[in-house]
């Protein structure tokens, strides 16, 4: 793996006695994109705005290539830190052209080649026809494109993206996520993408941090933090997530459906094991078995409700091609798909 080219070291911040970052360290490396995803009040945006340098952090440091750009006293100016940003709301200059707005972040290149860039960054995001219109004229998403191009256009060696889909209706975050995914790419920068939705920071990262209450609670390969969640918190934020509780024994923890493996949990520890609908195996069983007390098609995936033993409803998803068709069916659990964490109380 290359060395970061910024790190974030043990951050803190609050607002009024109220803690917003509680020691998070994170790192961008040139090439990769880099997604922050927590609830609303997690910390992201205030993450965000630190390394941008539009916020103080109370203690902990900022480094990129070598060079501090914070530890609490020292502060290199916003201007002065080579990061492009694309806002929530995008922030267009409404008396510029989509062309203006994007030769705004070339001031400091040459003015005669100012336009050609410009117009590069606007072709790179598929809005090269639309370079003489106006922001009120232009849809959410081409807003959106046009920030993006703009903030590109300076070729920052990081670029942070904040909330940057949120205004938009879900099928036009589908359709930009892959344009913009390309633009990030082909810059080569350091991408830094803070978002509350799981489908679009598992979509555009290539290293995944899940944020809580101010603090980074698990980082990793999407996959990877999907499949094997620290704790409860981490495997909810990433979607459904079947849970059962009880206690280690021999290295194990037994559910209703068969042991899971509990690594690094002593024998007696209350855990809970976290497993993904998917990681729910069905299997047809014309007689005994489990009974399927809920089925709901979703196209090319179909949810069942599946009675465990004791009382509790266990979600499986699997794909409708396969999916059994009887009303009771035996189970297995993928290991793959579920993990043991501590319980968060014992």
């Amino acid at each position: 793996m290359t060395d970061p080219l910024l790190s974030a070291r043990s951050l803190t911040k609050s607002w009024y006695g109220r803690p917003v970052l509680r020691d998070v360290d994170l790192d961008l490396r040139k090439g990769q994109v880099t997604a922050v995803l927590g609830p609303s009040g997690a910390g992201k945006s205030t993450l965000l705005r630190a390394i941008a340098g539009l916020e103080r952090v109370d203690s902990g440091t900022i480094a990129c290539n070598g060079e501090l750009l914070t530890d609490g006293a020292v502060r290199v100016q916003p201007e002065d830190r080579n990061i492009g940003i694309v806002f929530q709301d995008f922030a267009l200059f409404p008396h510029l052209t989509a062309l203006g707005n994007v030769l705004f972040g070339l001031r400091r290149h040459p003015r005669s080649a100012r336009r050609d860039m410009a117009m590069a960054k606007l072709a790179a995001v598929e809005l090269a026809e639309k370079a003489n219109a106006y922001p009120h004229t232009l849809s959410g998403g081409e807003q959106q494109r046009v920030a993006l191009a703009r903030a590109l256009a300076p070729e920052p060696e990081i670029i942070l993206l904040d909330e940057a889909f949120s205004g938009l209706d879900a099928r036009l975050r589908e359709a930009l996520r892959e344009t913009t995914l390309a633009a990030l790419k082909a810059s080569g920068a350091a991408v830094l993408i803070v978002t509350h939705d799981a489908t679009e920071a598992m979509f555009m990262a290539d290293e995944l941090a899940l944020m809580v209450d101010g603090a980074i609670i698990q980082s990793g390969p999407p996959a990877s933090v999907y499949r094997s969640p620290v704790a409860t918190p981490a495997a909810r934020l990433l979607g459904e997530v079947n849970e059962w509780s009880g206690r280690v024994e021999s290295g194990a923890l037994v559910t209703p459906f068969g042991s899971l493996a509990a690594p690094g949990l002593v024998d007696g520890a209350a855990a809970t094991a976290l497993v993904r609908p998917e990681g729910v195996v069905l299997t047809s069983a014309e007689a005994g078995g489990y009974r399927i007390v809920g089925r709901h098609l979703l196209g090319a995936s179909t949810v069942f409700a599946v009675a465990a033993p004791g009382g509790d409803i266990w979600q499986a998803r699997m794909a409708t091609a396969i999916a059994p068709n009887t009303d009771t069916v035996d189970i297995t659990l993928d290991a793959g798909l579920a993990s043991v964490a501590q319980a968060e109380r014992d």
